[in-house]
């Protein structure tokens, strides 16, 4: 019997492996100089895209919001003037980006950078749990997936949307699931709704690969039922 069907909590993270995840996360962070004041950069690099793109619009979302009293959608302060909210790279229409309004513009990146990381181990974890993998294989896989060479690398260049929709992968992969085979009703439906719009949200470019993953999955779970 699969674990998703033996038990309602069996696909919920084990607190070993919270602790384990955060406790990878923490030795990484430390390895890799984490500054929160600071932003990421890879070694040698001369620029990130987190200092030229990233950390100025969690600025102009702040001051826009906090400052001037409005809503962002318009920049006026490049070439002439530019959509900003409009702008699926200003992140503005992406829940979590609202955190800049409460923290300075490059912890905020820090923390969600973070954030997303632990999200993408949990999201691993869920998924391989729900499609029958033990507590040991899936606790293996949700601390590989936030440690991938590609993930990390992303997120040394700045590439912090790439993060962010990376981690919404294997969550989409568990509502998919969950979808073909576990309840085809509109709450699995609704939840597989919402996860692939946070990924689209948190980064348009990477969700087309991972919605054309989700297809070819679910016709796999079909074929295979």
């Amino acid at each position: 019997m699969s674990p998703s069907l033996s038990g309602p909590d069996s696909t919920r993270p084990a607190g070993w492996f919270f602790a384990a995840l955060l406790t990878v996360l923490i030795v990484l962070l430390a390895l890799a100089g984490f500054d929160p004041d600071g932003l990421p950069f890879q070694p040698g690099a001369l620029y990130s895209d987190a200092v030229t793109s990233h950390w100025p619009s969690a600025l102009f979302l702040r001051r826009a919001v906090l400052d001037d009293h409005a809503f962002p959608l318009w920049r006026p302060l490049l070439m002439g003037g530019q959509p900003f909210a409009a702008n699926p790279l200003n992140k503005v229409w992406y829940p979590p980006q609202w955190l800049a309004l409460a923290l300075p513009p490059a912890l905020h990146l820090n923390v969600l950078g973070a954030l997303h990381l632990a999200l993408a181990g949990i999201g691993a974890w869920t998924w391989g749990r729900a499609t029958g993998l033990r507590a040991a294989s899936a606790a293996l896989v949700g601390l590989a997936y936030p440690l991938a060479p590609r993930l990390i690398a992303a997120w040394g260049a700045g590439h912090l949307d790439l993060v962010y929709a990376a981690a919404w992968f294997p969550w989409v992969l568990w509502a998919v699931w969950r979808a073909v085979r576990v309840d085809a009703g509109l709450r699995s439906a609704l939840t597989l709704g919402l996860l692939a719009a946070l990924c689209f949200l948190a980064d348009v470019r990477l969700s087309a690969y991972v919605f054309v993953t989700a297809i070819a999955y679910s016709g796999c779970l079909i074929a295979s039922s």
